[in-house]
C-alpha cells in the first residue's frame, strides 16, 4: 500500500474530527421541514463555494474506513467494492437495488458534507436536460464556481484516453482508484467530440428520451431503463475516471446521480402507490424476487438499512425534496 502512503501524504491532511460512521443526519427522524435540493446553476456564488469547499473538505478528512486513504476517497471505494461484486459480494447495479441504493450513498455523502465538513446546505443536482446539446459549456464546468472542466488537451493521457483536469478547486486531485485497481493518478476527464457527445450523451438525456423513460410504468422497467439510458449519459461523454466502478472519483458524480434520484423522486409522485412499488431481481443474476425488505449495505461507511427505509424521501431516514 505504498502507493496510498504517498497520496494520503500530498493531501496534507488537515481535518479531524472524532463522530462515529453513525452521524446524526444518518439518523431517523420526523420530516418536518424536508431540505430541498437545488440545481447548481440555481445557487448563488456564496452557495456554491460553500459546497465547493465542503468537498474539498473530504478530500484532506481520514478515511472512516480505517483505511490508509481520505474519507473523498471512501467513496470510490464502497461504490466499488459493495456497490458492484466486490469484497461485500453486493450488486447493486444490473438489479432492482440501483436506484434505492444510490439514494442511500447520496444521503451518506450529503450527512458527510454536513457532520464533518460543516456544510450549510442541502445536496444539489445537476439538470442535464438544460444542456442537451452543449454539455462543456454548462456551469458546473466553471474555474471558479464550478468544478473545473475538461482534462488539459496538452498533457500526456492518464486513465482512458483522459487526462489531467488542472483548472478549478480539484485540480491534480491525486485520486487513489480506477476500477478495481489501486492506481494514483490525478483526476482526470476526456471530454468527447461533438459528435460523439450526441450520440453517447446527448440522445440519452433527450426530451424524448426522458419523457419515454417517465412513462414507464412498472418499477422494474423505469430502474433499469434509468440505469441503461441518461445514467449512463455523463460517464460516455465525460470518460476517464467517470466511465469506471470508480466514478465517484469525479465529484460532479454526486451531481448527476442527483439527477437521476430526482427523476425517480417524479416518477414517484405522478401515480398513487408508487411509494412502495419495488421489483425485479434482489441482485444481479439473482432469481430472488426483490423486497422492501432487502438490506442497502455500506460496511463501514454507515449503517445497514432495509429498501423500504429509502422509499420515500420524506419519511424518517430522509428528508428532501427537489425543487422542481
Amino acid at each position: 500500500m505504498t502507493i496510498a502512503l504517498v497520496a494520503v501524504a500530498a493531501r496534507a491532511l488537515f481535518y479531524f474530527y472524532s463522530s462515529t460512521p453513525q452521524e446524526s443526519a444518518l439518523s431517523s427522524t420526523q420530516c418536518q421541514n424536508p431540505s430541498i435540493r437545488r440545481e447548481w446553476r440555481t445557487l448563488s456564488t456564496s452557495e456554491k463555494l460553500d459546497y465547493l469547499d465542503a468537498v474539498v473538505c473530504l478530500t484532506k478528512t481520514p478515511s472512516v474506513l480505517g483505511l490508509n486513504q481520505t474519507l473523498f476517497d471512501d467513496f470510490p471505494f464502497i461504490h466499488t467494492t459493495i456497490g458492484k461484486e466486490g469484497k461485500y459480494h453486493l450488486e447493486s447495479h444490473h438489479s432492482a437495488l440501483f436506484l434505492a441504493w444510490h439514494r442511500y450513498f447520496l444521503h451518506i455523502y450529503e450527512a458527510r458534507l454536513r457532520d464533518v465538513c460543516h456544510y450549510p446546505g442541502s445536496l444539489v443536482f445537476f439538470d442535464w436536460q438544460l444542456n442537451i446539446h452543449d454539455l462543456p459549456s454548462a456551469p458546473i464546468w466553471d474555474p471558479v464556481t464550478g468544478f473545473g472542466g475538461d482534462g488539459n488537451i496538452t498533457g500526456p493521457d492518464t486513465v482512458n484516453v483522459a487526462r489531467c483536469v488542472t483548472d478549478g478547486p480539484f485540480a491534480n486531485l491525486p485520486v487513489l482508484y480506477y476500477s478495481n485497481e489501486l492506481k494514483l493518478h490525478c483526476l482526470s476527464r476526456g471530454f468527447q467530440p461533438p459528435v460523439d457527445m450526441e450520440r453517447y450523451y446527448s440522445a440519452r438525456v433527450s426530451v424524448e428520451a426522458i419523457d419515454k423513460l417517465m412513462a414507464t410504468p412498472r418499477y422494474e422497467e423505469f430502474n433499469l431503463g434509468v440505469e441503461d439510458g441518461p445514467h449512463l449519459s455523463m460517464p460516455h461523454a465525460v470518460l476517464g475516471d467517470f466511465l469506471v466502478d470508480t466514478a465517484p472519483n469525479d465529484p460532479v458524480f454526486f451531481l448527476h446521480h442527483a439527477q437521476l434520484d430526482r427523476l425517480w423522486w417524479k416518477w414517484q409522485k405522478s401515480s398513487p402507490g408508487r411509494l412502495r412499488e419495488y421489483n425485479g431481481a434482489s441482485a444481479r443474476g439473482s432469481k430472488e424476487p426483490a423486497s422492501l425488505q432487502d438490506q442497502l449495505k455500506f460496511g463501514e461507511l454507515a449503517a445497514n438499512v432495509a429498501v423500504e427505509g429509502v422509499m420515500d424521501t420524506r419519511d424518517g431516514l430522509l428528508c428532501y425534496e427537489y425543487a422542481y
